[in-house]
């Protein structure tokens, strides 16, 4: 019985998602999901990584030494650590990516993925805490299409919590059971967990230690040395796992420069304490309904039925503790109530704002103050997805009293319940392969080519025997940027362009110019040769009509060859 709900909630997961992004299974293969912004990122990442490891696996057993070094922002290395490495996601796709070749395939298989193992993971935690498949069903749910998640479609690295339930649960059967199995089971939980996000290493992994704390305390087993000696043990392998990926990422800070983020920057990306009440603004109900406050990525918006299951199972909490002077341990109702508190605060980042004001000083500011890598991170509102967590959490014992106080009611209600978790979260219309716009330039194409129909220019350039650095124009567009490196996964030639978390402080410098290629063309040349680039990929369809000519004709005037073209695209070699 209990594997049977367990493949019904999964089963029930998966067709939910389906539909929650629907018509993203009918383009599955040739469409990315939400947008051409970040996804297509994201897929430079799991080909970049991905192509080493599959070219280890087939006898180049010097692939890895390049794994960190991506081939954007030529001649800068360690290129991959500028962002999320993503490399839990890439073990994942790999068998795609090694049996198609087709990483929006993939990368649309790991985003689905997200909302199935996130309500699963939910429903096996609730399920374990309250003793009932049906709530814990409902808490699945409320954590897998949470309408926070529905403001980060584009960013997989965000939607990407969904081994915290795991770890959790994991760690809860220890305690319940004392076998080594589980244990082991939560700690991989976690390290998969900090490897899957750079900002859940930093944000979920205190709560972790907070909950096993809590379940020592709660059991009287303060005391417990040998226990304690298991979890530090725990503690230390999850390090020790974690610490490797964490290495080039130091490099980067003292060699490089960049990874350390401006106070402005944290402040822009924080949450304001109107975002409890700002829903994205693509949810079908909320969406036009409660307009909010909004700032970037503010939508911290939690759902009024969620809400209300949450608190009537901390409502339920302290009915139950007032009836029994000696409660019992098994509750995590405190810790779960403890942590949304916890985690909503430090969302609001280091100068609390309300309506745009700032009121006081954050808890968060103490965090970048005295804890390293918190001054990397640039959006503290990502907190919000941990609120999800435990109010889904809660909201999972909310749907437990429920069922034990009107029992002849309450499979109807959790029913209406459920209906109306997705009725608040559903998006008002899922998009695909939508493009970014620019200023000064045109759309990049929508239509996306892999494996072996990507455009002729690029495969001349895979199949060039010769040594190639490539910079195309247009250059320091972020929609441009993007689909050049999304094709630089492909045919894996250094490219001069790019776009990450963190850019080098040449980038900037290059574009500006490249910009001077009208007034200045002598010292946009200059610029040119200084970049070491070998070939130019001009692309006169970006440029506005009184532009379109510009680079060829600059090019061509200072001797660059003109090796092929497709359409109006031109591929030149500049030495």
């Amino acid at each position: 019985m209990t594997r049977r709900a367990s493949c019904f909630a999964t089963a029930a997961y998966l067709l939910v998602a389906l539909a929650f992004t629907w018509p993203l299974v009918t383009v599955i293969g040739t469409e990315i999901a939400w947008d051409m912004g970040d996804p297509l990122f994201n897929s430079w990442v799991l080909l970049w990584t991905g192509g080493q490891v599959l070219a280890f696996l087939s006898g180049d057993f010097s692939a890895l030494n390049r794994f960190w070094h991506g081939n954007i922002f030529y001649p800068e290395r360690l290129t991959v650590a500028f962002s999320e490495h993503l490399v839990p996601q890439m073990l994942q796709a790999l068998p795609v990516l090694a049996a198609t070749d087709n990483v929006v395939l993939a990368y649309n298989l790991l985003f689905l993925s997200t909302f199935v193992l996130s309500g699963f993971g939910m429903f096996l935690l609730v399920r374990e805490l309250t003793g009932n498949a049906a709530a814990g069903f409902v808490a699945g749910l409320a954590f897998a299409f949470a309408p926070y998640r529905v403001a980060h479609f584009s960013h997989l690295q965000v939607l990407s919590a969904q081994w915290m339930p795991f770890v959790i649960y994991g760690y809860r059967r220890y305690f319940e059971t004392r076998q080594r199995r589980p244990l082991v089971g939560g700690t991989v939980a976690l390290v998969v967990q900090n490897l899957s996000c750079g900002y859940y290493l930093l944000f979920f992994a205190p709560f972790v230690g907070v909950y096993v704390v809590y379940e020592m305390v709660s059991r009287g087993l303060a005391r417990d040395w040998r226990l304690w000696r298991t979890w530090v043990v725990a503690g230390v392998l999850a390090l020790a796992f974690t610490f490797p990926f964490l290495q080039p990422y130091f490099d980067v800070r003292t060699h490089i420069g960049v990874g350390v983020r401006t106070e402005a920057e944290i402040a822009l990306f924080s949450a304001d304490t109107h975002a409890f009440v700002t829903p994205a603004e693509s949810l079908w109900f909320w969406g036009e309904r409660l307009p909010g406050f909004r700032k970037p990525e503010g939508e911290g918006f939690p759902g009024v039925t969620i809400s209300l299951l949450a608190l009537l199972g901390l409502f339920a909490s302290v009915v139950s503790a007032k009836r029994s002077p000696h409660p019992r341990p098994r509750s995590l109702v405190g810790y779960l109530a403890i942590s949304v508190v916890m985690a909503a605060v430090l969302a609001l980042g280091p100068q609390i704002t309300s309506g745009g004001t700032v009121i006081g000083t954050g808890p968060y500011a103490w965090l970048v103050a005295w804890i390293p890598g918190f001054d990397g991170i640039r959006v503290p509102a990502r907190y919000l997805m941990l609120v999800a967590l435990f109010l889904a959490g809660l909201a999972g014992y909310g749907a437990a009293a429920l069922w034990r106080w009107r029992p002849r009611v309450a499979a109807g209600a959790l029913v209406i319940a459920g209906l109306l978790i997705l009725g608040e979260s559903w998006p008002g219309a899922f998009k695909t392969n939508t493009r970014l716009w620019a200023e000064g330039v045109e759309l990049p194409p929508r239509v996306l080519h892999m494996s072996d129909d990507i455009p002729p220019i690029y495969k001349h350039l895979r199949d060039d025997p010769g040594p190639v650095v490539l910079i195309e124009f247009p250059f320091g567009t972020v929609p441009w940027d993007l689909h050049a490196q999304f094709y630089a996964g492909y045919h894996r030639r250094s490219l001069v362009n790019g776009f990450s978390g963190f850019f080098p402080a040449r980038q900037r410098t290059q574009a500006e110019v490249f910009m001077m290629v009208r007034h200045d063309p002598d010292a946009a040349w200059r610029g040119l040769v200084a970049s070491r680039a070998t070939h130019a990929l001009v692309r006169e369809n970006a440029f506005v009509s009184t532009r379109r000519e510009l680079y060829t004709v600059w090019l061509e005037q200072r001797g660059a060859v003109r090796i092929m073209s497709d359409g109006d695209s031109h591929l030149y070699r500049i030495r």
